[in-house]
């Protein structure tokens, strides 16, 4: 008797952001399931060695640079693989143009440049793996309208957000939920003293649990980095900012709780690895899928520890906490502004306490736009921007 064995459709991928730490995990997860992805397109701004490396290996149809010279480059080294090859400004809008409807678009580009690409992709696209916190915090509104519109889920790869978005499916009414909270490793700020703090470098600064790229490593120990996921939490969820909060859980097992109004809180919990996250948000839910991740082991876990968010040394969070209240373009503001400072501290033109001294300067700034559209997000950002770098300390 024979038995038809119940076939595997591949879900066609594109990745924005690939050479990045999402981008990266996440070809690691289709390395290890190599039966349930195909890579569609790889998209990259800079790192020519390692987009040449994952080209040879996964060979994807489409290689997408908006900087010509440096696909050039790219080009020679991968041209025999029969890639199409898109660069340019308009690099985006062409691949758009030559693609069908598709599985899964992964936003992993870091900052605003992520808004546009992720906005443009978007229609050909059946699920949204989401790590861009700009396009929701800026233009989530416009984001949502566009994914019903086109028929597009959102599933968000950040381990605070997927973790909410898992956990909430098992609540039945979303009237029952009291609060929703994510959590914060503290970063290396946390054991520091304020002089020490004070001193920090951008070149010594890590991440006690995650591996991540040099920009949100340094939100994450300014504590800026949870105050945007506070952010992106009420556009995710449709919530009120006076149900989002965070504390910090040092370990970084636990990612996320909801309390519940009987009393009750349910959380979600696992060792600090984003392929647990990517995994869940590329595949729509299919938990059986191959990571890097180890198993949690509840016995060998010794400590859970949870601190509050002091004033004192992440002064960021609560700024952040302050243009969350005030509303979307004071977001679009301390986004923007943010970026503007971090860059500096990496250039190391400022301190690590001028970050939030540029930020707090903007936010008491006017300027005097209220958002209706795309157009306005953009204008405020590039606006905000350029207060920032004028801002004299």
């Amino acid at each position: 008797m024979l038995f038809n064995k119940k076939q595997v459709i591949m879900k066609k991928i594109i990745i924005l952001g690939s050479t990045g730490s999402i981008g990266q995990n996440t070809l690691d997860i289709v390395r290890k399931n190599p039966e349930m992805f195909e890579v569609l397109a790889l998209c990259c701004k800079s790192n020519v060695i390692e987009f040449v490396r994952q080209i040879l290996e996964f060979r994807p149809k489409f290689v997408v640079m908006e900087d010509e010279i440096l696909l050039a480059s790219v080009k020679t080294k991968t041209i025999h693989l029969g890639c199409k090859f898109i660069g340019g400004k308009g690099c985006f809008k062409d691949l758009a143009a030559q693609i069908d409807k598709f599985d899964c678009l992964v936003s992993a580009i870091s900052g605003f440049a992520g808004m546009e690409p992720t906005f443009t992709l978007l229609p050909k696209a059946k699920t949204l793996a989401i790590a861009n916190k700009e396009s929701i915090i800026c233009a989530g509104k416009f984001l949502k309208n566009e994914a019903q519109k086109h028929n597009v889920k959102i599933i968000p790869i950040d381990s605070e957000h997927n973790s909410l978005y898992r956990i909430k499916s098992g609540v039945l009414n979303n009237s029952d939920i009291e609060k929703y909270t994510i959590t914060a490793s503290g970063g290396m700020v946390l054991g520091k003293s304020l002089e020490e703090i004070k001193a920090l470098k951008a070149k010594d600064i890590a991440n006690p649990n995650w591996k991540m790229g040099q920009k949100i490593t340094i939100d994450s120990n300014t504590m800026a980095n949870k105050a945007l996921e506070l952010m992106e939490a009420c556009v995710l969820f449709d919530i009120n900012y006076k149900q989002v909060d965070a504390i910090i859980q040092r370990q970084s097992i636990i990612h996320a709780m909801l309390y519940l109004k009987d009393g009750s809180v349910t959380a979600f919990l696992s060792n600090p690895d984003m392929q647990i996250h990517i995994g869940h948000a590329i595949s729509d839910g299919v938990l059986n899928i191959k990571n890097s991740a180890k198993k949690l082991d509840l016995i060998a876990i010794k400590n859970l520890d949870f601190a509050e968010i002091s004033h004192e040394k992440y002064k960021m969070f609560y700024l952040g906490r302050f243009a969350l209240k005030v509303g979307h373009e004071a977001q679009i503001i301390f986004n923007a502004s943010n970026e503007v400072a971090v860059r500096k501290f990496i250039d190391d033109q400022i301190g690590f306490c001028d970050i939030e001294k540029i930020v707090s300067k903007c936010l008491e700034a006017d300027f005097s736009v209220k958002i209706s559209s795309i157009d306005d997000v953009k204008n405020l950002d590039e606006m905000a921007r350029k207060y920032a770098n004028s801002v004299a300390l």
